[in-house]
């Protein structure tokens, strides 16, 4: 059953930018995708998606993923940080850990879920 009280929290996690980055981000697209998308039918997980590079946001165009950002609605930064390090891309390294933002938010506007 869901907490009765839960919070608006923003995800950042810019990606590793090593040689490596792009292949494990790769390798891992799919069972991140899986992961996550349990949250989404949860109502917990509200948007997620890929960063894009200002210079080159066209992702039709071959811009490069850079990292990810999600909104989730969940009881604790603690309960957002559990889900954040369970996940492939943060075991695998594809998020940078050094880097990785858990912002607390508020929207005077509800925040539909993802998916019902």
């Amino acid at each position: 059953m869901p907490p009765s009280t839960t919070f608006s929290f923003l995800v950042v996690a810019p990606d590793y930018m090593d040689a490596d980055a792009s292949k494990r981000r790769n390798d891992a697209k799919d069972s991140h995708i899986e992961h996550m998308g349990k949250f989404g039918k949860a109502g917990i997980l509200r948007a997620g998606g890929g960063m894009l590079p200002a210079d080159n946001y066209d992702f039709s165009s071959g811009a490069k993923v850079t990292g990810s950002f999600m909104i989730f609605e969940a009881e604790s930064i603690e309960a957002v940080k559990q889900i954040i390090e369970e996940d492939i891309f943060w075991t695998q390294s594809v998020w940078d850990h050094e880097k990785l933002q858990i912002i607390p938010f508020y929207s005077p506007l509800p925040i539909p879920p993802l998916m019902s």
